[in-house]
């Protein structure tokens, strides 16, 4: 093919000229202004965006309601929780009453199950210085406990880890874990070490329980001991004066006056062995009768070596028919003196020892109505096995050391006296 002449190409029909693109400006709208793309394209995102928000509202609607839902189940479960273990202390944070509350629900039977393996009661001693870890390891050897990880996390979570106070406690046979802690700040299982001191009359008794704290007073006290059924007094009397010996005893600090008593009166009866029986009635003696002497052998003796001798001075009197002569018993029969606040009148007149009573053994002969105090066991063990003598006086010696010089004629005594 011969090459075309430039002017040819140019001018024939066949060949389209390319010409390049040119835009054009879009025609303004009325007033001038070009239309806003930006807008448009809002317009087109505008109805992604609220169905986005509305699925995230829904989110939100649905977490709350799961939310509500597990609160109101976490509170229906912790009142009936608490209402069967017990609420949790005060003062824990929220975060320690859920967690406390979420494994015990898993423990739940551990702390309600009773311990069928603890077939008697136990006594639970808390000293000074003794701690929760220490009073559970205690309780733990002793078959009281048989998990102590969860019985100390039950401590905390009632607060009785922070209210244990130095005492004994009684624990009932077959106590839970819960019960067994609940004893620990139970005032009805703390036990109180009483003591009552030998030659003390039932005012004098009553007296004490004030500083012991006892739950009773002591007008009740002596209401009862002084009007005690027949049935079940010892030897058939009313009065319990002489029947409460002497010793250290632990009892409930929220004891009654009743239990009190016929505690008291079944360690009287106890106490009493056959040795003793069978030496009063060597003797000639009721156990009444055998009560009356030992109280008068206590309040004449102010050491009990010389128990077996005192008694020994009124056994023979007694079977000699003479009167006791017992300046005790005039005392008990004065009664209290204000000014010296004291039942026990130190130095006695001879108007004293003239008052008509029935307690006046230097007026009437035989025994008093009753004992004149209580006394330690070893007085009427000395009642009943008095050292054998001949001694028919005794008075108080002259060196000041509290024992007595003894005689058997009173012109000997009478010459024991001090100048």
């Amino acid at each position: 093919m011969d090459r075309m002449d430039k002017d040819e190409l140019d001018d024939s029909p066949e060949t389209e000229r390319i010409e390049p693109e040119t835009s054009e400006p879009e025609a303004s709208e009325p007033g001038g202004t070009l239309p806003d793309r930006s807008s448009a394209s809002r317009r087109a995102v505008r109805p992604e965006r609220k169905r986005f928000s509305a699925v995230w509202i829904g989110l939100i609607l649905i977490a709350a309601l799961i939310t509500a839902i597990g609160y109101a189940y976490y509170r229906e479960l912790t009142n009936e929780l608490w209402s069967v273990i017990g609420a949790p202390a005060a003062y824990l944070s929220k975060y320690q009453k859920v967690v406390f509350t979420l494994k015990f629900e898993t423990q739940r039977e551990k702390i309600l199950a009773q311990n069928e393996a603890m077939t008697e009661r136990a006594v639970v001693p808390i000293r000074d210085g003794d701690t929760p870890q220490t009073v559970a390891a205690h309780m733990k050897s002793a078959g009281i406990i048989a998990d102590e990880a969860l019985f100390l996390e039950y401590l905390v979570y009632r607060g009785i880890d922070r209210r244990l106070v130095p005492s004994q406690y009684v624990i009932p046979e077959r106590s839970s874990l819960k019960e067994a802690a609940e004893a620990l700040i139970s005032s009805n299982q703390r036990l109180l070490q009483y003591g009552i001191l030998p030659g003390l009359r039932l005012e004098e008794i009553a007296a004490t329980f004030s500083s012991y704290g006892m739950s009773f007073s002591g007008e009740d006290f002596l209401t009862l001991a002084r009007n005690y059924p027949a049935s079940r007094h010892p030897t058939g009397g009313t009065s319990l004066e002489g029947y409460l010996l002497s010793g250290s005893y632990l009892i409930h600090q929220a004891i009654s006056p009743e239990s009190f008593l016929e505690g008291m009166v079944r360690t009287f009866e106890e106490s009493i062995t056959p040795e003793i029986r069978d030496g009063l009635a060597r003797q000639g003696l009721t156990l009444d009768q055998g009560v009356i002497l030992a109280s008068m052998v206590t309040r004449e003796a102010a050491l009990s070596s010389e128990y077996g001798l005192i008694a020994s001075v009124f056994i023979n009197r007694f079977h000699a028919g003479m009167k006791y002569q017992c300046d005790p018993t005039v005392q008990y029969a004065l009664g209290y003196d204000p000014e010296l606040a004291s039942w026990w009148k130190p130095s006695l007149t001879y108007e004293d020892l003239a008052i008509d009573s029935r307690y006046n053994t230097y007026v009437y002969a035989g025994f008093p109505p009753t004992a004149i105090s209580n006394f330690s066991i070893e007085a009427l063990e000395a009642v009943a096995n008095p050292v054998r003598s001949n001694y028919l006086y005794f008075r108080a010696s002259c060196d000041h050391l509290q024992s007595h010089n003894f005689s058997e004629t009173y012109a000997e005594h009478v010459a024991k006296e001090c100048k």
